[in-house]
């Protein structure tokens, strides 16, 4: 999905290739910081998928928002086998902290709505590029 918002990130900025927008964005580490500033170039234009765009984006937040739930809980297992998380604590600048139980069938859901979204985003805006997923072929 990443790789796919960096195709629109160009688009945005009216690059022939992601090679000057990674040079641009690059040493942006955060996701959404670097995405937040895409938003905030694409406010100021007049482009027909402005709104495509920004509806992808919110797309886009919610899946990594459980990304990062994921990468920086704390994980703790119950006695009865279930796996819990702990959002959030491994993070002290973060006042919210979330606990939810871990289930194999909601991180496939959330894997495959990223899968769908990068598809979606090549579908819509690069459809002369070939875009394959493992679960195509």
């Amino acid at each position: 999905m990443e790789l796919c918002l960096w195709k629109i990130y160009a688009q945005i900025l009216g690059h022939k290739d992601e090679t000057a927008t990674s040079d641009l964005l690059g040493s942006i580490q955060s996701f959404v910081n670097r995405m937040t500033a895409i938003e905030r170039y694409l406010a100021n234009l007049r482009d027909p998928n402005k709104d495509k765009y920004l509806e992808i984006f919110t797309e886009a937040k919610e899946i990594n928002k459980y990304r990062v739930d994921l990468v920086h809980g704390s994980y703790c297992e119950d006695n009865d086998g279930q796996l819990w998380l702990a959002t959030s604590l491994t993070d002290p600048t973060r006042a919210k902290s979330r606990t939810l139980l871990l289930k194999e069938e909601e991180i496939r859901a959330m894997a495959d709505r990223s899968r769908a979204l990068a598809k979606r985003i090549m579908t819509d805006f690069f459809p002369d590029q070939q875009y394959v997923t493992l679960r195509d072929k």
